[in-house]
């Protein structure tokens, strides 16, 4: 009761803080705690680092992994960015486990291994490499400095008004040929964040799916990213449900709960307001 009145308490400050001490100064580094035990460095001109600081990015989505995940587990992060959820799925897994982490665009790539050598985690795989459907390279949209979260295959509009600046080019390749040159038989754990492109990356990942039972899958769903990018979430839940997945969101307490009919309705039709779902097939 103490630690979460104290919880409520700090959420409340720091968005205060945040704005006194960093939001009109420079850009700077800044270390933040990161899963039990763990740290993570951010630039202060970034809106991860916002969020992370401000204690409001992805909180039931920590919980969940942090009890699913066990110890020698071999789990993926696909969109790492500059590495939060590897960093928790590292500390899951253990130094038994392994993860491998992806994440295409060079200067955050750069700043993800910063943080992998920082917390000393030589259980991940880093790879600066994009996944989807073919492989070869792929053009690769660019946001401005600080808003390098939403850097995508596909989508360079974002409804917050922000546009991608430049466009490059990222070698990509399939999850199915990545498992197969590194011989990795089973997963145990996918998390896909790739800004409207999730459906490209499963179309390259369909005998991981087919082989895979036990695999849980945590994946943002959000409909106008995925326009921009050709795909669909229906096209996503089709598959998924083909293989034998069934959709699920997290509550407050990192649980998980069922997805309705309806539900699906409205995330299709881009309507959610909530965007990490999960998926996995009936035990």
């Amino acid at each position: 009761m103490l630690e979460n009145l104290i919880e409520t308490i700090n959420t409340r400050i720091r968005p205060h803080l945040w704005r006194i001490l960093y939001a009109s100064s420079p850009p700077r580094w800044l270390l933040q705690p990161c899963g039990h035990a763990n740290q993570i460095l951010l630039r202060s001109n970034s809106l991860i680092a916002e969020a992370i600081y401000c204690r409001t990015f992805e909180h039931e989505e920590e919980k969940f992994l942090l009890n699913n995940i066990q110890k020698g587990m071999t789990v993926f992060d696909i969109g790492a960015n500059i590495g939060w959820i590897t960093i928790i799925m590292a500390q899951a897994v253990g130094p038994q486990g392994r993860v491998h982490s992806f994440e295409p665009y060079p200067p955050i790539f750069n700043h993800l291994q910063l943080n992998l050598a920082l917390n000393e985690l030589s259980q991940v795989s880093a790879n600066c490499l994009a996944l989807g459907n073919t492989s070869g390279v792929i053009p690769f949209h660019i946001f401005p400095e600080g808003f390098e979260v939403y850097n995508s295959i596909g989508a360079g509009e974002r409804r917050e008004g922000q546009s991608a600046h430049q466009k490059i080019n990222v070698p990509v390749t399939q999850l199915d040929h990545y498992c197969q040159e590194n011989h990795i038989s089973q997963i145990d754990l996918i998390k896909i964040d790739v800004e409207g492109a999730e459906e490209i990356v499963l179309k390259g990942a369909s005998r991981i799916l087919k082989e895979n039972p036990q695999l849980i899958i945590m994946m943002e769903l959000f409909e106008p990213s995925a326009k921009q990018c050709g795909c669909s979430i229906y096209n996503c839940l089709k598959m998924l449900l083909d293989f034998g997945f069934y959709p699920y969101y997290l509550n407050q307490e990192g649980n998980l709960q069922l997805l309705t009919v309806e539900e699906c309705k409205i995330i299709v039709q881009g309507q959610n307001l909530r965007y990490n779902f999960i998926f996995k097939q009936p035990q």
